[in-house]
């Protein structure tokens, strides 16, 4: 029998195969494209579990290296690239020069096209929804935008346009900032028609030069009218104009100072940029502070308008409307037949002869060109996408985006601006709410949205839709039906529905008055910033010279007694000597001769009535005015050289 050799010893090998880690489904948010980032601290450099050091590793078959030594998985760690310039991300990380505060609502993501997004980005900002404010010569504060939402999102940014010569070098904060973003599409297209020439020198700029701190946002927080949120851009400790050295302060709470502060740049809970922002609120608000308002608060100012959105009278529908049909009465006009709420909506919204556009000057011409373009329509359980048929208008300016569209009325819908239209049955399921359950627009909303997720699109925010609720609301015929059938048109005893028409019991106190009376402790804003640079209104091109020739010698001869004493100064400084009494006598005829010339160029422009104030106030024979209704009529000199002045006599009492 053979002897049995040893069985050949087996070896045992390792090999290390990268591992490859599914990627989990990323639950998208408004605004958010790519999927959730971990810390790149926490991210293998090489994108894979370590095992034993100094081991051979076999690459897979079909894998690919990424170049420069990157992997797939760190370079989505690092990646904050978005499709578009949204400020919708839901907070999930702060960008430089912007804060974000939006609340996480899982939505699937949509295919975002550049123009139709880009069409309404325009459409919104021309009509206020979006903010495109100005706070300097080259400074402005841009709203973020939902690319998925389609809507403005809490988030904003600095943006800066500064002249280069020729060319206006722009810098955008927001996150596709470095790109081609929409503020900067924006600003490129409607340069010279909405922003001026962007010049230093440009007569359009209506704003310092120096902001220090603006407010350039107002707007209620939900649903409890108390409770408000103010934005502010605040100077860096540089001092220089520079959008990346701003910071943006929010104040969030009531009145009262009964709120929180938070600053995108410093944490600390007392930071500089803080203090600035409740300097002006005690300024212009009379707040309480151990701030030191003993300085100057030049370069501190609200913007004008800060309110999101514009009026009703911008939709372009404008028929009247019947009210829904439950509160309906039978004495009311037949206006149309009501349409079928199970109907489906026309691919096409055609244009016809009760079309007119958003600014209500132009109507439908059949010898013009129509085209189509894209629109939402927004229905009680999702939003359809349609085609619209639109004229252009043919007076206002390109960036208006003012088009003549159908008003839809026969159709069931109601035109807002050419771009969200909504039907009637879904504003009128909002005023059922409203009159039944004190349901606000920030619970409609929420409740509506819930329901387009479930379909898979999504609904428009709160500021949008109450636009649209009260533009449509202002257009439902209801007049000439308040009266009672038994007591007639002045019934003895009225009974006011206390949810639609007034507010709680729990507010009524005895301080309350009426909103026409002035209260006694009023605040008197002494810096209040004036919007338009606008003086006497003079035919020729000297009329801002005259303005700073009065400015120049009110400030120089204004605030002294010389202009009351006449000579007398004069004549009190000659006695040091001779060549002290030359110098002033030089110095008096100067005052004197250029307040001649105001004088006449005054008189010259049709202003007499100015003309004779300032020579009886500030002329040689003053002297008998008290220094203190002296000082009055300076400060109203100052202040009508900066105002509008109109061709009207002042009254000489």
């Amino acid at each position: 029998m053979p002897a049995l050799e040893p069985a050949p010893q087996r070896k045992r090998t390792f090999v290390l195969e990268p591992i490859a880690e599914t990627r989990r489904a990323s639950v998208r948010f408004p605004g958010h494209t790519q999927t959730f980032n971990r810390s790149p601290s926490k991210v293998n450099p090489k994108g894979r579990r370590i095992r034993a050091p100094n081991k051979r590793r076999t690459p897979v078959e079909g894998a690919k290296r990424s170049p420069c030594g990157h992997d797939p998985v760190t370079e989505a760690a690092h990646s904050r690239e978005a499709e578009g310039c949204a400020g919708g991300i839901g907070g999930i990380e702060e960008w430089p020069g912007g804060f974000e505060d939006q609340p996480m609502l899982a939505v699937e993501e949509d295919e975002v096209d550049a123009d139709d997004t880009y069409q309404w980005f325009i459409s919104l900002v021309a009509e206020g929804y979006v903010g495109f404010v100005r706070i300097s010569r080259t400074l402005y504060m841009v709203q973020g935008f939902d690319l998925n939402r389609k809507e403005g999102t809490d988030a904003w940014y600095h943006f800066q346009a500064r002249p280069r010569g020729t060319d206006v070098q722009l810098t955008c904060l927001c996150p596709r900032g470095n790109q081609h973003c929409l503020h900067k599409r924006f600003y490129k297209e409607f340069q010279e028609s909405r922003f001026g020439d962007g010049q230093e020198d440009s007569e359009e700029v209506s704003v310092v030069g120096d902001p220090q701190v603006v407010l350039f946002s107002r707007r209620v927080v939900g649903a409890e009218e108390e409770r408000i949120r103010l934005c502010f851009s605040v100077e860096g400790d540089s001092g220089t104009e520079d959008a990346r050295s701003r910071a943006i302060v929010t104040y969030e709470g009531n009145l009262s100072r009964e709120g929180r502060w938070s600053c995108h740049k410093d944490a600390h809970v007392n930071c500089s940029h803080k203090r600035k922002a409740l300097a002006l609120m005690v300024r212009d608000l009379q707040w309480e502070g151990d701030i030191d308002t003993a300085g100057s608060f030049e370069g501190m100012y609200m913007v004008d308008d800060m309110n999101v959105g514009q009026s009703t009278e911008r939709a372009v529908s404008y028929l009247p409307i019947l009210p829904p049909e439950w509160a309906a009465l039978p004495t009311d006009n037949i206006l149309y037949s009501r349409p079928d709420p199970c109907r489906e909506i026309e691919e096409v919204i055609h244009i016809g002869e009760n079309s007119r556009s958003a600014c209500g000057m132009h109507y439908w011409q059949h010898d013009k060109a129509i085209v189509q373009k894209s629109c939402h329509v927004y229905t009680l359980s999702e939003r359809l996408t349609r085609k619209i048929e639109l004229q252009e208008c043919p007076s206002c300016a390109p960036h208006r985006q003012c088009w003549i569209g159908p008003d839809a009325r026969e159709s069931g819908l109601f035109n807002l601006n050419n771009s969200a239209l909504f039907t009637h049955e879904l504003l009128d399921e909002y005023t059922n709410r409203y009159t039944t359950s004190e349901t606000p627009f920030v619970a409609f909303v929420l409740c509506i949205s819930r329901i387009y997720e479930s379909r898979g699109t999504k609904f428009i925010g709160e500021d949008l839709f109450r636009s649209a609720w009260f533009a449509y609301a202002s257009l439902q015929e209801l007049e000439n039906d308040m009266w009672c059938p038994d007591c007639g048109t002045y019934p003895e005893s009225v009974i006011w529905d206390g949810v639609t028409l007034a507010f709680g019991k729990k507010h009524i106190r005895s301080s309350l008055r009426p909103p026409t009376e002035k209260a006694p402790d009023a605040p008197r804003r002494r810096h209040k910033r004036v919007l338009e640079q606008q003086w006497i209104v003079i035919p020729d091109e000297g009329r801002s010279k005259v303005r700073r020739r009065l400015l120049k010698w009110l400030k120089r001869w204004g605030r002294t007694k010389a202009c009351a004493n006449g000579e007398n100064k004069d004549n009190k400084v000659g006695e040091s000597g001779d060549s002290s009494e030359d110098e002033s006598n030089v110095e008096g005829e100067e005052r004197w001769m250029e307040l001649d010339a105001i004088v006449d160029a005054l008189k010259s422009g049709g202003c007499d009535s100015v003309a004779i104030l300032l020579v009886n106030v500030f002329g040689r024979g003053s002297m008998e005015m008290a220094e203190r209704a002296k000082r009055r009529y300076r400060i109203l000199l100052e202040q009508v050289s900066r105002e509008m002045w109109q061709r009207e006599n002042i009254d000489q009492q």
